[in-house]
């Protein structure tokens, strides 16, 4: 996941390649708190993704997911620092599950966009054929 990403894929999101040295799944860490504003942008970027599966609103609900995140973890930061608490093992691991699933989700709307390619380029050798046959 290192390095720049492929071409249609997104990037890793913030975090998601952190390691840490304390903490973990049964760690107890404060939850944090983020603008709905912010989780509303995510839910209304999903609704648009899953209605119309695009590389453009992908990247819209990427970027958005992104910048979730990006205040989640300045807000652990903060949280941390104000409470004197080290690790962050689940936030990390948290934000590595959606970097992951974010990646699958890319390869699966560049399937259906090579798909929907195939169809037209299937659809547009028949016109052809079609517009031979009446000539």
């Amino acid at each position: 996941m290192e390095g720049a990403p492929e071409a249609g894929r997104p990037g890793p999101l913030p975090g998601a390649g952190r390691t840490h040295t304390a903490g973990g799944e049964g760690e107890s860490f404060p939850k944090v708190s983020v603008p709905q504003e912010l989780v509303q942008a995510v839910e209304e970027a999903g609704e648009r993704l899953t209605k119309d599966p695009t590389p453009q609103t992908l990247e819209d609900y990427r970027r958005a997911v992104k910048r979730l995140i990006e205040r989640v973890l300045e807000e652990a930061a903060r949280v941390r620092s104000e409470l004197g608490l080290s690790g962050s093992g689940h936030l990390f691991t948290t934000v590595a599950k959606v970097n992951e699933r974010l990646l699958e989700l890319a390869d699966e709307v560049l399937r259906r966009e090579r798909e929907v390619v195939r169809i037209a380029h299937i659809t547009e050798e028949i016109k052809g054929l079609i517009i031979d046959l009446v000539k």
